[in-house]
């Protein structure tokens, strides 16, 4: 996914400074697209009533844990403070 496409027409461009932090923590791309198709499959599912696939529950849990385990080590790497 890229907004490339659009500077000049409805964006500008914005060179980052150091003080810019990653939004996906260094994720890669196509585990945060993953994470976006299971947040679409849950919006789907809450509005239909569908049940959700024991496959779909088990792959949202285990992105869930990976990412919360990045996340601890993300901070404590670059947070240690907020780790007490």
């Amino acid at each position: 996914m890229s907004l490339k496409n659009l500077i000049g027409v409805s964006l500008e461009q914005i060179t980052p400074d150091a003080a810019t932090v990653p939004t996906t923590l260094g994720v890669e791309s196509r585990t945060v697209m993953l994470l976006d198709r299971l947040r679409k499959q849950r919006n789907v599912t809450e509005y239909s009533g569908d049940v959700v696939p024991e496959s779909a529950v088990a792959e949202c849990l285990s992105q869930a844990q990976a990412l919360y385990a990045i996340t601890l080590e993300w901070l404590r790497a670059n947070h240690p403070e907020l780790m007490t």
